[in-house]
């Protein structure tokens, strides 16, 4: 364990998404334990309509833009929630380079409040899993549920 003093919007890249980690004086707090939970959502890029990925296995298409973001929706309007700061962290086989904001060989990307992060899978593994982490101001670091994303080959956008 390292204990580092960072905000939760660029965690250095050996910090780990681990509730042993120590961020901002806190220990990272892991999604079964958070007071709040925040999810994850996806879309191909373009795309109008939101999937939550946490839930059910989110089939995505190698080679495929997706745009991730917080599902802000049940903190609305709570003030705390407009100092929102993030880092999306992928599992080996997705990326998020070349977006302006990816870090750790593009395994992880940060964000504030509502923000949209662009992502991409390789083809290389069948499963990849998408976490955030996310902070209020100086807060606690809290994880998100996972997202559990199912590479399928040669799947068209318009069978997503």
């Amino acid at each position: 364990m390292v204990e580092t003093t960072a905000y939760a919007s660029w965690l250095p890249c050996y910090v780990e998404f681990a509730d042993d980690e120590v961020v901002m004086n806190h220990h990272i707090v892991a999604a079964e334990n958070a007071k709040t939970t925040l999810q994850l959502q996806l879309r191909p890029q373009g795309g109008e309509a939101w999937t939550h990925a946490f839930n059910d296995e989110f089939q995505v298409k190698d080679g495929q833009v997706y745009e991730v973001q917080f599902d802000l929706a049940d903190v609305q309007g709570q003030l705390d929630f407009l100092d929102l700061q993030f880092v999306l962290e992928t599992s080996s086989g997705g990326s998020f380079g070349p977006h302006r904001t990816a870090h750790c060989e593009n395994s992880r990307a940060h964000g504030d409040g509502d923000g949209i992060i662009r992502f991409t899978v390789d083809g290389t593994v069948e499963n990849v899993n998408l976490v955030g982490a996310w902070a209020l101001g100086h807060s606690e670091v809290t994880l998100t549920p996972a997202a559990k994303l199912r590479v399928i080959p040669g799947m068209t956008a318009q069978d997503l």
